[in-house]
């Protein structure tokens, strides 16, 4: 999402690169459309159930803290995410301040950044 910042002010792209679909109709804006309901914890995801990666396998057996297949999905690890997907849906904020329990305008440094860059 970084990338697509730079690309966004940038000007020279063309298009929003947030809302830009590949042919496959991937968009970062979907991927955060899909994150939303796991980070605000309205739905739960077990995690690597379905992995057919071996490093995920090889990760498991080693016993790596979080990469054991049915662990849930700690909607904190979301929380940069959604910070920097609020440079292009300003309204997330609120989703991000009731997650957190902060009253904060900017309850993160990255909050105060995407204001600036907007500008």
């Amino acid at each position: 999402m970084v990338a697509a910042a730079i690309l966004w002010r940038d000007g020279k792209f063309g298009t929003n690169p947030y809302r830009y679909q590949s042919p496959e109709g991937n968009s970062l804006k979907g991927a955060v459309d899909w994150l939303l309901p796991y980070f605000t914890g309205a739905q739960t995801h077990a995690e690597f159930v379905n992995s057919k990666a071996a490093f995920d396998k090889k990760r498991a057996a080693n016993g790596e803290k979080g990469y054991i297949a049915g662990t849930l999905f700690n909607p904190a690890e979301a929380r940069s995410s959604i910070a920097l997907a609020a440079y292009f849906e300003p309204q997330l904020i609120k989703v991000y301040q009731e997650q957190t329990k902060s009253s904060s305008k900017y309850p993160t440094w990255q909050f105060v950044l995407n204001e600036v860059k907007r500008f």
